[in-house]
C-alpha cells in the first residue's frame, strides 16, 4: 500500500469497528481500500502472537492484542472480492514461522526451501537496516554531547515511526534546535536488564521502552530527556506511561507524554516541545527519587489476615474456606460501593480498565478505613500471565499502595506465580478443594437462573440460594470437601430447588450475557444486570465459570499444535491435570443435575469445539478470546437470540473478540 495519508485514513474510517480504537489501526483500514483500489489478487495480514525477545530477562514476548487479532476484524468489517489472508506467526519461534509460512504459500507452487531462503535473507536485511539506523544513533549522541544540546529520544511503537502518525515531531524537534533519535536506535540496548521493573515485562514493545528509559537514566548528560508518543484509545500504554514516566524520573531525568490521534495540528505539541528544551538548557543537575517498592511477602507473613477484593456471589465466599485448609486468613470484601471507585481513580490511571479500579479501589479504601492495620496485613489480586493488559492488576496494585502510603503491605498474586513471591500452598489440594467447590457453586447458579424467574413465591428461589450458600460455606470450614460430600450436597440441592413452586407457562424470552469475566459476574460492576433483567420478564442464560478455567488449556495445546509457539511440555501437562480435573467433578454434578425439573444440558467446550464453524480463530487468546464467540454461538444454537456483551470501556481485548467480530 502506499504511504499513510488523511485522504486514506478517511477512506477507510466507516468500516472501524470501535470509535475509541487507536489511530494506528483505523489507519490500516484505509490501507486494506488502498490495495483494494490497486486491485491486487490478495492481501496479507498476518496475526503476529508473539515478537522477538527484548531483554534477556523477559517474561514473554507478546504482541499487543490489536496488532495480533486486527486482521480478523479488517477481514468481517470491510467488504471486498478480495481475500485478506490472515494466519498466525510468532517470531520468538522461528522454525514455526517457516512452517506457516509454507503452509500458507505452497498452493502458490513455492517451494519449503525458497521460504526458509526468503526468511533468511529478509532476516538479514533487517539486521542490516538496524545496525545502520544505531550507528547512525551513536553519532548523534556523540554530536549532542559534543555540541552541548538538548538529546531527547523519542519513545513509542513501531507505527508511531509512520509520518502521517507522528505528525513529524522528529522534524519539529530538530527545527527547534535539538537532536532526537528513537528508542529502538539506542546502540546498546540488548546489553541492558529489565530488572527492578515493577509491571509484568512479557509484550516485546513495552520491553524495549522500558530498557530505553534504564538508558536515559544511565546517561551522565543532563540534557538528555524522554519524550514518548501516546495513542489514543492505547490500552497496554495505561500500564507503559506510568512506569517509564516513574524510571525516567526515578533517575532525575525529565519525562513527557504526547497523545496521537487524528488531529495534524501541531501548536500544542511545539509548546510542550519548547517548554521541554528550555528546562533542558536550564537543566544544572539530577535530582534522583530513589524508587520505592512493596514489601516483599515472607514466611513470617503467612499468619497475617489476606485482603481480597470481591469476585461474585457464591464464588467469592467459597475461596475462604479453601485457603483456610492450606493455612491463609482469606477475608473477602464483601461491600462493594462508589466510594471504591473514587478511591481507584485516585490511584489507577484514567485509561485502565473499570475492573482494576473497581478492586484496587476496594483495597485501597479497605486499607484507608481503620479497620486493618497495614502492617499486619497482605492484600492480594488474582492475575492471568496473558496477552490481555489484566495481567498487570498487581504492578498497578503495587503502584497504587506505594502512591497511598501502603508500601509497608505486602501484594501477593493468587496465580501460578504465587509460589516465586513466597505464597507456597499445596498445589493438588487447592486444584481439588477449588474445583468440587466452584463446580458445585455452577450447579447451583443454573438451577437458580432456570428457577427466579418462573418461581410462584417471589424471593423463594433467592432464598434457597442463600441458605443453600451458608451451609456449604459453613460445611467447607468444617471438613475439606470430597468428591462423597459433592455427590450429596448436589444431591439435596437438586431436591431443595425441585420444590419450589413455579409457574405451568412456555420459556420466556432468554437473553444472554458474556463478556470480560468480572464485569459478567460482579453485580456491582454491571449494575446488577441479571436481577434487573429477570425482573422484567427474561430468563438469563449464563455459561458456567468454571469453563473460563478450561479455556487456557486449549488454548496451549492451539498454539503448540498450529507451531504458533514452542511447546511447553510443563505447562501442557498442568493445564492438561487441571482439565481432567474439572471433567472429573464436572461429570458429577452433571448426573445431579439431571434429577433436576427444569434441566437442560450445558455444552461443553471440547463439544463445541468439533463444530467446523468456529467463529473465531484459537490464537485469538487475550481476554475472553475465541471463548467469547464461540459461547454466543452456542446460545444461538440453544435457542436464545438476543445476546448482552459486557465490556469495560477501552478494554482492547473488546476491540476484536466482541465488538470487532
Amino acid at each position: 500500500s502506499d504511504n499513510t495519508t488523511k485522504k486514506m485514513y478517511y477512506k477507510g474510517l466507516r468500516t472501524v469497528a470501535a470509535d475509541n480504537l487507536c489511530l494506528p489501526a483505523k489507519v490500516a483500514n484505509g490501507h486494506i481500500f488502498n490495495l483494494i483500489n490497486k486491485k491486487v489478487d490478495r492481501i496479507f495480514y498476518p496475526s503476529i502472537v508473539f515478537e522477538e525477545k527484548v531483554g534477556e530477562d523477559a517474561e514473554n514476548t507478546y504482541n499487543c492484542p490489536i496488532v495480533t487479532g486486527y486482521g480478523e476484524v479488517l477481514k468481517r468489517n470491510i467488504k471486498s472480492d478480495i481475500p485478506i489472508d490472515s494466519f498466525a506467526m510468532s517470531f520468538n519461534y522461528m522454525s514455526g514461522v517457516k512452517h506457516n509460512a509454507y503452509e500458507y504459500l505452497k498452493e502458490y507452487g513455492i517451494t519449503k526451501s525458497q521460504v526458509g531462503e526468503a526468511i533468511k535473507f529478509g532476516m538479514e536485511v533487517e539486521y542490516k537496516s538496524i545496525q545502520l539506523r544505531k550507528n547512525l544513533a551513536k553519532d548523534i549522541i556523540k554530536k549532542a554531547k559534543a555540541e552541548d544540546k538538548p538529546l531527547i529520544i523519542l519513545l513509542g511503537r513501531p507505527y508511531h515511526l509512520d509520518p502521517m502518525i507522528n505528525t513529524g515531531i522528529m522534524d519539529l524537534i530538530y527545527d527547534l534546535g535539538a537532536y532526537a533519535i528513537s528508542e529502538d536506535s539506542i546502540p546498546d540496548l540488548n546489553e541492558m536488564n529489565l530488572e527492578g521493573v515493577l509491571p509484568l515485562t512479557q509484550w516485546s514493545d513495552h520491553n524495549r521502552l522500558y530498557l530505553a528509559a534504564k538508558w536515559i537514566v544511565n546517561q551522565n548528560y543532563n540534557k538528555v530527556a524522554a519524550l514518548q508518543l501516546n495513542s489514543f484509545g492505547c490500552g497496554p500504554d495505561a500500564v507503559v506511561v506510568d512506569e517509564v514516566k516513574t524510571i525516567v524520573e526515578s533517575g532525575g531525568k525529565i519525562y513527557i507524554s504526547i497523545k496521537i490521534d487524528e488531529m495534524s495540528n501541531l501548536g500544542a505539541a511545539k509548546i510542550r516541545i519548547r517548554s521541554l528544551l528550555e528546562a533542558l538548557n536550564q537543566n544544572k543537575g539530577f535530582n534522583i527519587k530513589p524508587r520505592i517498592y512493596t514489601k516483599k511477602f515472607t514466611k513470617s507473613d503467612k499468619k497475617k489476615t489476606i485482603l481480597v477484593p470481591y469476585f461474585a456471589k457464591i464464588y467469592s465466599e467459597l475461596l475462604e474456606p479453601v485457603f483456610y485448609h492450606l493455612g491463609y486468613n482469606i477475608e473477602t470484601l464483601y461491600h462493594q460501593s462508589n466510594e471504591a471507585v473514587d478511591e481507584g481513580l485516585k490511584y489507577v490511571n484514567n485509561d485502565m480498565c473499570y475492573p482494576a479500579i473497581v478492586v484496587i479501589g476496594d483495597l485501597i479504601k479497605a486499607l484507608k478505613s481503620g479497620k486493618y492495620d497495614p502492617d499486619e496485613t497482605v492484600v492480594a489480586l488474582s492475575q492471568t500471565n496473558g496477552q490481555c493488559r489484566a495481567s498487570n492488576y498487581v504492578p498497578l496494585l503495587k503502584k497504587a499502595l506505594i502512591d497511598a502510603g501502603f508500601f509497608n503491605t505486602p501484594v501477593i498474586s493468587l496465580s501460578s506465580d504465587s509460589f516465586k513471591q513466597g505464597f507456597t500452598f499445596n498445589p493438588i489440594k487447592f486444584l481439588k478443594y477449588t474445583v468440587i467447590l466452584f463446580t458445585i457453586a455452577d450447579g447451583i447458579m443454573r438451577m437458580k437462573l432456570r428457577t427466579k424467574p418462573f418461581e410462584i413465591n417471589k424471593g423463594e428461589t433467592i432464598a434457597l440460594v442463600n441458605k443453600l450458600l451458608e451451609q456449604l460455606h459453613s460445611d467447607a470450614y468444617y471438613k475439606p470437601p470430597t468428591k462423597k460430600y459433592l455427590q450429596k450436597f448436589m444431591k439435596y440441592a437438586v431436591a431443595e430447588f425441585n420444590k419450589i413452586p413455579v409457574e405451568n407457562k412456555p420459556v420466556k424470552k432468554r437473553i444472554g450475557i458474556v463478556g470480560e469475566i468480572y464485569l459478567k459476574n460482579n453485580c456491582f460492576s454491571n449494575n446488577y444486570l441479571v436481577e434487573w433483567l429477570e425482573q422484567r420478564g427474561y430468563e438469563v442464560v449464563l455459561t458456567s465459570y468454571i469453563k473460563f478455567f478450561e479455556y487456557g488449556f486449549y488454548s496451549r495445546v492451539y498454539l503448540a499444535k498450529e507451531r504458533i509457539t514452542e511447546p511447553d511440555k510443563t505447562k501442557i501437562t498442568t493445564g492438561a491435570i487441571n482439565h481432567l480435573t474439572i471433567e472429573h467433578y464436572r461429570k458429577l454434578v452433571e448426573e445431579e443435575l439431571k434429577n433436576f425439573n427444569r434441566y437442560e444440558k450445558e455444552v461443553l467446550i471440547s463439544e463445541a469445539l468439533q463444530h467446523k464453524d468456529e467463529p473465531l480463530p484459537r490464537y485469538l487468546q487475550f481476554g475472553e478470546g475465541w471463548l467469547l464467540p464461540l459461547e454466543i454461538s452456542e446460545m444461538v444454537k440453544g435457542g436464545v437470540k438476543d445476546v448482552i456483551s459486557l465490556q469495560p470501556f477501552g478494554c482492547i481485548s473488546n476491540q476484536i473478540v466482541a465488538k470487532g467480530v
